[in-house]
């Protein structure tokens, strides 16, 4: 695990702006296209300081030798999960409709960066062997 001054948190601030972002895309907008697709290129941006850090991590951290296995599977995971995804939001919009199903995710998106973020500070305290 990285060292506090490693910034090991920014992939949590990264999740954490990614949810706050979808939640504010799911209230009500001035009419036009500009608010809206600035809010959409902030989840773009957050999303990359929640991914780069993480895959960075991985790559320090996985063997050589079993390296391009673990990205395989984890890219293979996170396919199933996209695919998982987009079948619960669109029985999400289709029951609450779009702007209700927006602002939940960006409130499930926070609760999951607050809680992975938990997990990971009580890890970086516990020592090392």
């Amino acid at each position: 695990y990285p060292k506090l001054g490693e910034r090991p948190f920014l992939p949590f601030g990264g999740l954490a702006a990614t949810g706050l972002l979808f939640w504010a895309l799911g209230w009500e907008h001035p009419a036009g296209f500009a608010w809206p697709a600035t809010l959409v290129f902030g989840i773009g941006v957050s999303g990359i300081f929640a991914l780069i850090p993480n895959d960075t991590y991985l790559q320090r951290q996985v063997p050589d030798n079993v390296r391009g296995r673990v990205f395989v599977v984890r890219n293979v995971i996170g396919a199933i999960a996209w695919m998982g995804s987009l079948q619960l939001v669109k029985s999400l919009v289709h029951q609450f409709g779009v702007l209700h199903s927006l602002a939940g995710l960006g409130i499930v998106t926070l609760a999951v960066a607050a809680l992975t973020a938990a997990i990971f500070a009580a890890r970086l305290e516990r020592p090392t062997l």
